[in-house]
């Protein structure tokens, strides 16, 4: 049997601890899409985190897939930690298609917020994310309602 000086055998303990309550995770943090009350998961399609790499089907979304944003609201998100060093934001009319709006954010809080301005209109917004960790790629079936009368 292999025996491991006490300060060895402490540190492992330790390391089993904290990814047993899940402080080093496997996978990359989930964003939220948050739209009145609700928080809505995002699709993650494809990661790098630490040292496995994922690549996702890219989604197809149907007309029931939609979230519905209300007229001149920004694009509010939900990170969770460890926040990611950046995170750029954008729409567009299919999953890889052109960017429409995109901006880039380096989040400092666990909500960010976004005004891409575009019309009325169903659209996807695709949320790509870097960590020192690895990076990620986030998709949301979004239709942005038109304004009242």
């Amino acid at each position: 049997m292999i025996s491991f000086p006490r300060r060895v055998r402490a540190g492992l303990l330790l390391l089993v601890l904290l990814a047993g309550a899940g402080c080093i995770a496997s996978t990359p943090p989930v964003f939220k899409l948050l739209v009145d009350d609700a928080a809505v998961d995002g699709y993650q399609a494809a990661y790098c985190w630490r040292s496995t790499c994922v690549d996702g089907v890219p989604p197809q979304y149907g007309a029931a897939d939609y979230i519905m944003l209300p007229a001149g609201a920004p694009i509010r998100l939900n990170l969770e930690t460890p926040l990611p060093d950046a995170l750029n934001l954008a729409l567009r009319a299919e999953p890889f298609g052109t960017d429409l709006a995109s901006t880039q954010l380096s989040p400092a809080e666990r909500e960010v917020s976004w005004e891409a301005g575009l019309d009325p209109g169903r659209y996807v917004l695709v949320a790509s994310a870097k960590w020192s960790n690895g990076d990620a790629l986030y998709f949301f079936a979004v239709e942005i309602a038109a304004a009242a009368p």
